[in-house]
């Protein structure tokens, strides 16, 4: 995510979906937009994670249960093992009156969400309080999980359980469907 991010976005109230393609932004554009004033959260790591220094969940939101937590994490590490691209799940209490999708594309090259050079992360954010959620797919990946695919994901599995206030399952369906696809590669 590092150079440019093709990402999808759906308010979950109404269930719109707004495409973005790849930019031809350089790095210098990306920094050029300063977010240092952007209250970005921290990854949270714990000790299984130290690998990769990047937590696979980090649930700023609480909308998760440590159980499904482990579990989403324990997923995301496997992933990650077998294909070497990077996918995390981010909740944020709000995103602070910024746009969910430079929010994710700062959150995203801030940590440094996939492989250098490879540009190859994912991120799926959910930020409940706003009704937003955003599955972000760097330009490395885009054939691989397109703007369609994503936009299904996020259209047929994730809102239907965001709708119900089961966040958790939307979260965890929506990460399996998000691994299936990369898994397919």
């Amino acid at each position: 995510m590092r150079l440019r991010i093709r990402a999808l976005s759906a308010a979950l109230c109404l269930g719109l979906v707004g495409l973005t393609g790849c930019t031809s932004a350089t790095p210098e554009d990306v920094v050029r937009k300063d977010c240092s004033h952007w209250d970005l959260p921290k990854p949270q790591i714990d000790s299984s994670e130290l690998v990769t220094n990047l937590g696979w969940v980090s649930d700023h939101a609480d909308i998760l249960s440590a159980a499904v937590e482990a579990k989403i994490a324990r997923q995301l590490q496997q992933l990650e093992s077998a294909t070497q691209h990077q996918v995390v799940v981010v909740t944020v209490e709000n995103l602070h009156r910024v746009p969910i999708a430079d929010y994710t594309r700062a959150l995203g090259n801030t940590w440094g969400v996939g492989r250098v050079g490879e540009n190859d992360g994912v991120i799926l954010l959910v930020a409940p309080n706003e009704r937003e959620v955003r599955i972000a797919v760097a330009c490395g990946l885009e054939t691989v999980l397109t703007d369609q695919k994503a936009s299904n994901i996020i259209q047929t599995v994730i809102l239907p359980y965001f709708r119900e206030g089961q966040y958790e399952s939307g979260v965890s369906e929506g990460i399996t469907r998000i691994a299936r696809t990369l898994e397919s590669d």
